[in-house]
């Protein structure tokens, strides 16, 4: 069940990202954090997923800008994707659960 909610909301953040990939401001990187956030706890693979393909869109949209452009940008991204790869890294080095 979890799957299938997070690749709902994987297909979401993706159409709230495209709609604002050339002019993401402050206000949309945070409602893009909450979003990966709220991917990360339904589950890994989608937030994984969002991360990879909206690196791979801001990419392609991001080509011929200006350089200040480009950079303002991908650090909104970085900053609001940081959250989820910390508790990436901590979930893939936490030991696991006895017994499995």
């Amino acid at each position: 069940f979890n799957f299938y909610l997070g690749i709902a909301l994987f297909l979401f953040t993706l159409g709230f990202y495209l709609r604002r990939a050339g002019a993401l401001t402050s206000r949309g990187a945070l409602a893009l954090a909450g979003l990966f956030l709220a991917l990360f706890w339904t589950h890994l693979f989608a937030v994984e997923l969002a991360l990879m393909t909206i690196g791979l869109v801001a990419v392609l949209v991001l080509r011929g800008r200006p350089r200040g452009a480009q950079v303002r940008h991908i650090g909104a991204l970085l900053a609001a994707a940081s959250p989820v790869i910390c508790l990436t890294l901590w979930f893939s080095r936490s030991p696991a659960p006895a017994g499995v």
